[in-house]
C-alpha cells in the first residue's frame, strides 16, 4: 500500500469512528452528511472525497467491524488451550469489542432499513462466517464433553450465546463501576454458565 493510500485509509478510519457516535445519537435517518461534516469540523466537499454518501459511510463501518470480529475469533481458535478456555476468550473479546464500538454495532440492529440488497448480502455473509466459527468451537466442546449441549442443537446454543452477548449494547453504561475489561469478564462468566458442563 502506498503512503497516500495509507493516509487515506487512516483518515477514513478517523471519520468513521467519529461519525458513528453522531449517527448513534441522532439515528441514521436523523443525520445528514452536513451534520457529519460539521461534527468532524470538515467541509461537506472534504467528506464527500472519502465517502460518496451516508449509506456508503455506514456500510464501510459495518464491514470493518465484522471483519475485525472475524479476526478476533480466529486469533483465539488457533491457540493451544482447552476448548472451554477458547470459548471464554472468544466471548470476552466479543463483549469487549462490542462495548468499545457500541455506536457502530447499534447501527446493525435494522440493516434492511439502510443498505441495498447487494450490501445486505455481504453483511449477512460476514455474519454467517462469524457464526460458523462458534459452531466449530461448540462442536469441539460437545465432542470432548466440555459443553452441556446436544449435538443437534448447536445452532440453538450458538444463537443464544450471540443473542445474550449482543444485547449488552442495549443496557451497558460507560458510567458503571467496572472497567470495560472487568465488565467483559463478568458477562463472560455468566454467559459461559449457559453451556458449560460443570460436572466434567
Amino acid at each position: 500500500m502506498s503512503l497516500r493510500a495509507k493516509k487515506t485509509a487512516r483518515k477514513k478510519a478517523e471519520i468513521l469512528q467519529s461519525a458513528l457516535t453522531l449517527l448513534a445519537d441522532k439515528g441514521y435517518h436523523g443525520t445528514t452528511m452536513e451534520d457529519i461534516a460539521s461534527h468532524l469540523l470538515m467541509t461537506k466537499g472534504a467528506l464527500y472525497y472519502y465517502f460518496k454518501d451516508k449509506q456508503e459511510l455506514v456500510y464501510e463501518s459495518q464491514i470493518k467491524l465484522l471483519n475485525k470480529s472475524i479476526d478476533n475469533i480466529k486469533s483465539v481458535l488457533h491457540k493451544e488451550v482447552s476448548t472451554p478456555e477458547k470459548l471464554r476468550q472468544v466471548i470476552q473479546l466479543h463483549v469487549q469489542y462490542l462495548v468499545e464500538n457500541k455506536a457502530g454495532f447499534e447501527l446493525m440492529a435494522k440493516p434492511s432499513e439502510i443498505f441495498s440488497e447487494q450490501q445486505l448480502a455481504e453483511i449477512f455473509r460476514l455474519r454467517d462466517r462469524y457464526a460458523t466459527y462458534y459452531d466449530v468451537l461448540l462442536h469441539e466442546g460437545v465432542a470432548n464433553r466440555s459443553f452441556n449441549v446436544k449435538k443437534d442443537e448447536i445452532k440453538i446454543a450458538r444463537n443464544l450465546l450471540l443473542g445474550a452477548m449482543n444485547w449488552v449494547t442495549q443496557w451497558y453504561s460507560p458510567h458503571g463501576s467496572k472497567t470495560v475489561t472487568e465488565f467483559a469478564e463478568a458477562v463472560t462468566s455468566y454467559v459461559m454458565r449457559m453451556i458449560f458442563n460443570e460436572d466434567e
